[in-house]
This record gives C-alpha cells, sequence and structure tokens, in this order.
C-alpha cells in the first residue's frame, strides 16, 4: 500500500472512499472514514452470537465489494482483447 502510493492517494483526495478485503486493513486503520474492511473476527471464546454477527457482517461487505470488483474484472478483460 505504502509503496504503490495508495495511502498518498487517500491524503491528496479525503472524498474518496473504498471497500476492501481482509489484506488491506491497515489502509482500513490508517484512513477509517475513507476505507471501510470486513470486521475483524471475534476470538475463538466470544459469544456464539458475536460469531454469527461477524458472519454476516462480512457477508454484507463482501456483496457490495464483489459487484465492483466483477465490474473492474470484466472491463480489464475487454481491455486486453
Amino acid at each position: 500500500m505504502r509503496t504503490e502510493g495508495i495511502a498518498e492517494q487517500f491524503r491528496l483526495y479525503p472524498e474518496v472512499e473504498a471497500e476492501v478485503d481482509e489484506g488491506y486493513r491497515g489502509l482500513a486503520n490508517a484512513f477509517p472514514d475513507q476505507v471501510s474492511a470486513p470486521p475483524k473476527k471475534p476470538k475463538d471464546d466470544a459469544p456464539l452470537g458475536e460469531h454469527y454477527a461477524w458472519q454476516e457482517m462480512r457477508r454484507r461487505q463482501s456483496s457490495a465489494r464483489i459487484c465492483v470488483e466483477h465490474t473492474v474484472e470484466h472491463t480489464n478483460a475487454e481491455l486486453r482483447q
């Protein structure tokens, strides 16, 4: 994230928002108002309700993100052709 300049882009454009996957947790921590990452997994000894709530929040975040990812993949495939 730092070597690719993504963090700098969020600093330069504070109105930009992004949905990211778990691999970008640091980016979400650095820019909480701009970047949304999946919720952290509850500890193993957490109540079962917390695990179910985590799964549902993760599913919803993933569903919102996947639409954009598919559009980008489709666009990239068209450009390669």
